[in-house]
């Protein structure tokens, strides 16, 4: 869906796999490795200001981890790690529906499951990823 998408610009939006991500929050030390991640780019292939998560696959829930906490915990370490009070968005997978959320200081909402096998859901992902790259590129120009 992200090569669909056309989510990389050089220099500015980069998608990483398996990056670790940790900080302490409220005495709280949280580390979570990400299955994907959209941020922009430092040098050295290494991600500076993340803005979108994908959490690991899972074939259903009642797995070892949890995939929607897994993505919630990567968004309050990059919240932490960007300081700029800006949304950060993520999705979950399970199975074959994807679910996307946000969080915006101590707001978390999630949208509706999208089918992967149901056309117009795929459609509209890839339209979600296209907007999520115009708001990064509107958000890193500003």
């Amino acid at each position: 869906m992200y090569a669909i998408a056309q989510i990389d610009v050089p220099d500015k939006i980069k998608v990483f796999y398996e990056p670790p991500l940790s900080a302490t929050i409220d005495k709280y030390h949280l580390a979570v490795i990400t299955n994907c991640l959209v941020a922009t780019p430092l040098k050295f292939n290494t991600p500076k200001k993340p803005y979108f998560f994908l959490q690991e696959y899972k074939k259903r829930r009642g797995e070892a981890k949890d995939p929607e906490a897994q993505v919630l915990m990567a968004m309050l370490v990059a919240q932490d790690k960007n300081g700029d009070n800006q949304p950060l968005c993520g999705s979950y997978v399970i199975g074959s529906t994807c679910c996307f959320s946000t969080l915006h200081g101590n707001g978390y909402c999630t949208s509706r499951l999208y089918d992967a096998s149901d056309r117009d859901d795929r459609t509209q992902f890839v339209f979600i990823l296209r907007k999520l790259k115009t708001l990064i590129l509107n958000h890193s120009a500003g």
